[in-house]
């Protein structure tokens, strides 16, 4: 795996000449490219497919994330990352953090191009989480957005605003400056997902589609859940996996919420879904789980007193959560 911004810079150059799939594995840690001449990295295969993934981690292990992020963007209207025409990029694993701002996104998705006849961008997003200076993700005509098992929170605009097509599933969509989700595409689709908690409102345009979701406000229209709580600890928490999340608490209407058939198996920190077994899983990113960690302590210890302070005893315990 790459450490580094300038390994990070010459792995996407190598990519997008590559005439098969291209994965760039990241390490933890971040990723922080500059302005150069523009878009600051930009996506510009069609030939092949190109997955930037970090670590994954496991559901009962904190493990750094590894974040791509804009800090050191200087230049006002730039966004982090673009998806160009026909480009096909996968995000997995990753944190994409202080990217655009003053009217530009963090991820660019190209649509499509009149001049040329190329088909808009492809962008899937996967056990990911986005908190960023613009909006999250623009989806422009003729693009094609998957969010999947994603948290998208904590923006100072909008999470996503989408002009093509977009479709979010066991996702989290909360807690940005602006709206959540802003649809005047092609088409959205929301399934066991949370829009919540957007100080300017989850939804602008409701979302055709909607299975199983919930909103806060009442403006996405996900039916039996919409205008609901969804009672989520507000702060981003490293709950296990390698990408923070907003976790929900024991009383979330969204545990056990889900529509079963439409379930992913694990959630965004890699922990399994009850769907895989026919049960409802949690709507979100998290899945809820109330199964009390297993703490493991040594039996009694009997020491002779060694001074006046007593005896130094030495000892080890553990615990290990479900997921």
């Amino acid at each position: 795996s790459i450490v580094n911004t300038e390994e990070l810079e010459k792995d996407v150059a190598k990519c997008n000449i590559a005439a098969s799939a291209c994965t760039i594995a990241l390490g933890s840690g971040s990723y922080l490219p500059e302005n150069k001449e523009g878009k600051v990295i930009a996506f510009t295969n069609t030939a092949a497919s190109i997955t930037v993934e970090g670590p994954a981690g496991t559901p009962t292990t904190s493990t750094a994330e590894a974040i791509i992020s804009g800090a050191s963007v200087s230049v006002v209207g730039t966004e982090l990352l673009a998806v160009e025409p026909a480009a096909n990029v996968i995000l997995k694993n990753v944190g994409i953090a202080a990217g655009g701002g003053e009217g530009a996104p963090a991820i660019e998705i190209a649509g499509f191009s009149e001049k040329t006849k190329t088909p808009g961008g492809t962008l899937t997003v996967e056990n990911s989480l986005l908190t960023n200076t613009g909006s999250g993700i623009a989806v422009q005509t003729g693009a094609t957005l998957t969010v999947r098992n994603s948290t998208i929170s904590d923006g100072r605009a909008e999470g996503v605003v989408n002009n093509g097509k977009a479709s979010f599933l066991n996702s989290t969509i909360a807690y940005n400056k602006s709206t959540g989700l802003e649809n005047d595409g092609e088409a959205e689709t929301i399934t066991n997902t949370i829009v919540a908690e957007n100080k300017g409102g989850d939804c602008v345009g409701v979302a055709p589609t909607s299975v199983h979701s919930l909103d806060s406000d009442g403006s996405c229209g996900v039916g039996a859940l919409s205008k609901t709580n969804p009672v989520l600890n507000a702060s981003l928490l490293n709950n296990g996996g390698a990408t923070r999340i907003h976790s929900v608490k024991p009383t979330s209407p969204a545990i056990n919420a889900g529509e079963s058939t439409a379930c992913l198996t694990e959630d965004q920190r890699h922990a399994p879904r009850p769907g895989i077994t026919g049960d409802a899983c949690t709507i979100g990113a998290d899945e809820y789980s109330n199964t009390p960690p297993k703490v493991t302590v040594p039996s009694n210890i009997s020491k002779e007193e060694e001074g006046p302070s007593g005896a130094i005893i030495t000892y080890s315990a553990s615990a290990v959560g479900a997921n």
